[in-house]
């Protein structure tokens, strides 16, 4: 019975050393429910022009879940990765900004911020500077991850079928704001009663999956 009292100690010290092990990695496993319930539509082949365009499940900066599938079908959309410290980037928005308004009845500007886990930052750039697009936070980078970006600034117009019909990353000063404008409109042009000729130009020139 003494052997007994002697060992429980250091048994009990075992037990809770386990515990506090299982437990940290459990929490090393948990992520967002936005970002779970994507995990198994993850891939890891390029993306190309007139694949499907990813699904995007984020929070804004007021907290509210924002899913893409709820504007394709609707709207085109613009969706730009930025973060607070690209300046390029930050040039970049009112352009993008003015744009989504010229256009406000066909094209929806998603602008996702890949700051780490700063959510008062973005939230106090967005107030100085009066930005009314919809702002989405990835603070995991996963939807990064999922369309492939390795640069920002980087832009992605998305067709109202929910194909992707142009794409851009990396610092172009002006250039990919305008070649984005050209294909915005053959899209709207095309929608407005525009030939097929026209529509098939928003590819021409561009890396396509049969191209590859």
């Amino acid at each position: 019975m003494k052997k007994l009292f002697k060992v429980l100690p250091h048994f009990l010290i075992l037990l809770v050393m386990v515990t506090i092990v299982q437990g940290k990695e459990n929490n090393s496993k948990a992520v967002p429910v936005e970002t779970a319930a994507l995990e198994s539509e993850a891939d890891t082949s390029e993306l190309y022009i007139s694949d499907k365009a990813p699904p995007i499940v984020l929070r804004d900066i007021f907290g509210r879940l924002v899913n893409i599938k709820n504007i394709i079908g609707k709207k085109n959309i613009i969706v730009a990765f930025w973060a607070t410290y690209c300046i390029p980037c930050r040039e970049e928005m009112p352009q993008l900004e003015r744009l989504a308004k010229k256009y406000d009845d066909d094209v929806s500007l998603l602008l996702v911020s890949v700051d780490k886990r700063k959510k008062g930052l973005v939230s106090g750039y967005i107030r100085r500077h009066g930005i009314r697009s919809i702002v989405l936070l990835d603070v995991y980078k996963q939807t990064l991850e999922r369309y492939k970006v390795d640069k920002i600034p980087a832009l992605f117009l998305i067709d109202k079928s929910g194909e992707i019909v142009f794409k851009s990353s990396g610092y172009r000063s002006t250039r990919g704001v305008r070649e984005l404008r050209k294909i915005l409109e053959i899209l709207i042009a095309y929608k407005n009663g525009a030939s097929d000729d026209c529509y098939s130009t928003k590819t021409k020139g561009l890396k396509t999956r049969k191209s590859k």
